[in-house]
């Protein structure tokens, strides 16, 4: 079945408004169907909407998701739409990943601990990450633990107990769960695509440096 809500909160107050948005966002989770939701706030349309279609003069314009329209609208009467709307709010973890941490793969044989060690320092890096042949993720390990092994004098693989356990966060996580996830991990999060596989991380140092200005880079 389908719903169609006709500027359904727009004589609300917006605190009452917002309420009534997250229950509609709710209700979506548990009872999914579609709806059309008829609205002349993009904040709103951006909030509640996973494909906006935006109409000039009767005509629709452009239609696709929110990050879509953003990163490439059909003209200015799109881009315009935008132009009072902090779109930084709106960036998911795909587009906040990079390569920036080394990756070694665990191939039947861990990475020798010495050889991590030697390339992390060359390479001016403080995280490494682990992933199998199906570039799953295995974990994480710090420069610091690295380094700590290699001074034991042992020849020490970075095998599952020595890493540390890292939940990755899917592509399509929003910023204000990457900022909770960051800020309860003391380095950078790794990011998976839709099939479950390591597809970049995120550190604190590459969030600030996108929401300085780089979000349309």
């Amino acid at each position: 079945s389908m719903i169609i809500m006709d500027e359904a909160f727009s004589a609300l107050d917006p605190l009452k408004r917002r309420e009534m948005q997250d229950v509609l966002l709710e209700l979506q989770k548990t009872d999914r169907r579609t709806i059309i939701f008829v609205s002349h706030d993009i904040e709103e349309a951006m909030r509640i909407g996973t494909r906006i279609g935006i109409m000039e003069g009767g005509k629709l314009v452009q239609v696709g998701t929110p990050q879509e329209l953003i990163d490439n609208p059909a003209n200015d009467y799109v881009r315009n739409f935008f132009n009072t709307v902090d779109t930084n709010r709106y960036l998911t973890a795909g587009q906040l990943m990079a390569n920036s941490v080394p990756i070694y793969v665990h191939n039947g044989k861990a990475p020798d601990a010495q050889t991590v060690c030697q390339e992390l320092q060359a390479l001016d890096k403080h995280y490494a990450f682990i992933v199998d042949e199906q570039n799953n993720f295995q974990g994480s390990i710090s420069l610091e633990k690295i380094a700590l092994l290699v001074e034991g004098g042992t020849s020490c693989g970075l095998d599952g107990d020595v890493l540390k356990q890292i939940n990755p966060i899917a592509e399509n996580t929003p910023l204000d769960q990457v900022i909770e996830r960051l800020v309860d991990n003391e380095g950078p999060i790794p990011v998976i695509d839709e099939h479950g596989h390591y597809s970049g991380a995120i550190s604190k140092g590459r969030l600030l440096t996108r929401l300085q200005g780089e979000s349309h880079e």
